[in-house]
């Protein structure tokens, strides 16, 4: 049998309330004495967590490893001037995350 609880109580021993869901009781949360949300345990599988979140977001040259050490280091340090970086390089524009991309033409 489902227990009714009303809001100002849950709110006071939410933690305990919680811990009652996960071992299969079933809550109503109440708000003036009418039921206005259910709190169960979680019948969904496990989190996947952060591994393969974006594997299709990105792609990695295949040339990803040729630029020299010089070329690295003043990407890095903040050296390179606009355009510095030749044609050859694959570092002349990279992304950090989707919606952030580093370009020698759009720097400084």
């Amino acid at each position: 049998m489902p227990q009714l609880v009303n809001l100002y109580e849950a709110k006071t021993h939410l933690s305990s309330l919680v811990d009652r869901a996960a071992n299969g009781e079933l809550i109503i949360i109440a708000r003036n004495n009418r039921p206005v949300a259910t709190l169960q345990p979680y019948s969904g599988g496990a989190s996947s967590g952060f591994i393969g979140l974006f594997k299709d977001a990105y792609t990695v040259p295949s040339d990803f490893d040729s630029s020299s050490i010089d070329e690295l280091n003043a990407l890095f340090e903040g050296d390179a001037p606009n355009g510095s970086m030749g044609k050859e390089s694959s570092w002349r524009s990279f992304c950090w995350t989707p919606t952030s991309c580093y370009s020698p033409a759009t720097a400084r």
